[in-house]
């Protein structure tokens, strides 16, 4: 299964039969020592024997394959000395150094060409970013709480509304609530201002978004519908799905075995899952998300030690970014429809061009038209 795009769910090999996140939990707990559990690296080096005793083969075995396998058996005969601080690309390769790596990598750098595809258009990252920190928690997190160990950390995967291309991943503890999750997904159906705001553009006040009026969502994993209801104006919309599965499980009986649960009370603990499987995040009605659980394991020394740096953030996309149709420099902030001064329907302006074009000094509307203010803050950065 590929980072991009969502493989086939046919390939068996690409999906784990279901496990117990609980049970994985007890089973490590109960079969590594406590040096292991508690992720502390060791204080000595392995030694020799320590090692062949864990692999069943004679000392000299190992000592043999240390030896062939030491990084300075790794150097290429052909390989010059001086090669370490020679630019290939720029400089060219060097006169008496026949070497078809060093021609494949002159090849391929002077193939290359900046990448303005928007599916290409990636960032990985190995950390999570210190303003994703104060979206988060309001403010830069300075305290730290440790981490109960052992600990099983879960890799999960979110897709794009109604897409096949990944849109974050994610490191979770099993011990976070399952709302943890749901709190992470960012859409721009959320943000989705859906009145007209063109006769009081400066009221900030009026402009309320669809994540303030319809808090309603569920996560279906394994058949099991896990509802948000945390504010009490959210809907289940796991009851109307229901009641048609039971209607339709007459006809194929394998639909209809559907439950549901609160979110709030569960945790990645409590759950069972299917690696590579691709589960649902439902919300807006009818927004859907893939989720995938991409791998679960124990929490490493190396993993960030800080509980509330979780969920931590190591992949997202970047986000599409929409310029001023006027000035093509700025982000756009504003959406017109109907627009009787634009060359086409929806129109997208910066603040600026937009107050420039639709409204007189004294802010009275210069023609009809209709404006919705883009939200997403993540995708709006600038002007």
């Amino acid at each position: 299964m590929s980072r991009g795009v969502v493989t086939s769910v046919d390939g068996c090999n690409e999906i784990s039969p279901i496990l117990s996140v609980r049970e994985f939990f007890d089973k490590c707990r109960l079969s590594l020592n406590r040096e292991a559990l508690d992720c502390q690296p060791p204080d000595e080096e392995i030694s020799f024997e320590s090692l062949a005793a864990a692999l069943g083969v004679q000392e000299e075995t190992v000592r043999q394959l240390s030896d062939i396998c030491h990084e300075d058996k790794l150097v290429c005969p052909a390989r010059p000395e001086y090669l370490e601080d020679f630019d290939v690309v720029n400089d060219g390769i060097p006169e008496g150094v026949d070497l078809m790596s060093l021609r494949e990598v002159k090849r391929l750098q002077e193939k290359k060409k900046p990448v303005k595809s928007r599916a290409k258009n990636e960032k990985e990252i190995n950390h999570m970013p210190s303003e994703e920190l104060q979206k988060m928690f309001g403010t830069q997190v300075q305290k730290f709480e440790p981490i109960e160990k052992p600990e099983v950390v879960l890799t999960i995967t979110v897709y794009q509304a109604n897409n096949m291309r990944v849109h974050r991943e994610y490191l979770f503890l099993s011990s976070q609530p399952l709302y943890a999750l749901r709190d992470c997904v960012v859409c721009d159906s959320d943000n989705i201002v859906s009145t007209d705001h063109s006769e009081n553009p400066w009221d900030t006040d009026a402009q309320i978004r669809n994540k303030d009026v319809c808090k309603s969502a569920f996560l279906f994993i394994e058949n099991i519908f896990y509802i948000d209801k945390r504010d009490p104006t959210a809907r289940d919309y796991s009851r109307v799905i229901m009641d048609w599965a039971s209607r339709r499980s007459l006809k194929t009986p394998n639909v209809g075995n559907m439950t549901s649960r609160l979110m709030e009370g569960v945790t990645f603990r409590d759950i069972n899952i299917r690696l590579g499987f691709p589960y649902l995040y439902c919300h807006q009605g009818s927004c859907e998300h893939l989720v995938i659980f991409k791998d679960i394991r124990l929490l490493h020394c190396s993993d960030p030690q800080n509980r509330l740096l979780y969920p931590c953030m190591t992949f997202r996309t970047r986000e599409y970014k929409t310029r001023c149709m006027i000035c093509r420099i700025y982000l756009a902030r504003w959406i017109t429809v109907n627009d009787e001064l634009a060359m086409q329907d929806p129109s997208f302006f910066c603040k600026k061009c937009f107050d420039a074009l639709h409204y007189t000094e004294d802010g009275q509307k210069v023609c009809k038209f209709e404006a919705y203010p883009i939200m997403n803050p993540e995708k709006n950065q600038e002007n």
